[in-house]
């Protein structure tokens, strides 16, 4: 699939996944003294203690990006619900559905996104739009 192709309101949707994922992250630090964290049940440790230190480095490094993205679709979302806040909730809710992408197999999406930019006209694209192309 070329960039060009696709859909604006599918990029849209698919950056505003990581606003509801912020958004929720957000709330919880309202509402807890603790970190965040994905899953509160679940140590992280069994798998930092595999990693490598480039390994390591690799994983916060796409994690703080994720931080970033987030951060930016906030501003993106704050700004549509002051303009449209009589549309909040239904946009919200169309956000919920994008959810689905968490559940991808990995070895699926590495191979999605190869192929997505295998195509020299995909090599500047964010990788936003790119998982957004592979879904």
């Amino acid at each position: 699939m070329r960039l060009s192709t696709v859909a604006p309101f599918r990029i849209i949707l698919y950056c505003a996944f990581f606003v509801a994922s912020s958004l929720l992250a957000i709330g919880y630090l309202g509402f807890s003294g603790s970190l965040v964290h994905a899953d509160t049940n679940v140590s992280f440790y069994p798998t930092w203690k595999i990693l490598k230190p480039t390994e390591r480095k690799l994983f916060v490094s796409g994690y703080l990006q994720g931080w970033r993205d987030s951060r930016r679709v906030i501003e993106i979302v704050k700004m549509h619900i002051e303009e449209n806040p009589d549309k909040a909730v239904a946009s919200l809710e169309k956000i919920r559905k994008l959810y689905g992408t968490a559940d991808l197999p990995v070895d699926g999406l590495i191979e999605q996104l190869t192929k997505f930019y295998s195509d020299p006209e995909n090599q500047d694209a964010p990788l936003s739009v790119a998982v957004s192309a592979s879904r």
